[in-house]
């Protein structure tokens, strides 16, 4: 099934994955679902315990922020996958998402890609 993977530096990318072993996998732990906002038919999956032992995702905290509380953040890669509401299954990502935070289409903000030079490294000189 079609998923978005957002990793922690490099690109946002369109992924296959089949099934929780393969999500696991991705997000290199057990995982813990997150509510894209506004969204029934799409999940984020994430490392339940990434604050444990990895960086923050800025680009995932930013997509997911309505999702969470004022103090809290995404660590560690996360997946976003379909969602069906009705039996609670898995589907391929909606392609509208696909568009929105791959392709960089209006709508959803589109993670920014996460590098060595993070928001921590906006500082000035001086």
């Amino acid at each position: 099934m079609k998923a978005i993977l957002i990793p922690l530096d490099g690109e946002t990318t369109v992924v296959e994955q089949d099934g929780p072993d393969d999500l696991q996998r991705m997000v290199d732990g057990d995982l813990e679902l997150v509510d894209v906002p506004g969204r029934v038919d799409a999940v984020a999956y994430i490392d339940e315990e990434g604050k444990l032992s990895m960086t923050p995702n800025e680009a995932a905290t930013a997509l997911l922020r309505a999702s969470l509380r004022d103090d809290d953040w995404i660590a560690g890669a996360c997946v976003l996958t379909g969602f069906d509401p009705r039996d609670g299954g898995n589907r391929d990502v909606p392609e509208d998402l696909i568009r929105r935070i791959v392709c960089g289409d209006p709508g959803l903000p589109r993670p920014a890609p996460v590098g060595p030079r993070g928001a921590a490294d906006d500082r000035r000189d001086g």
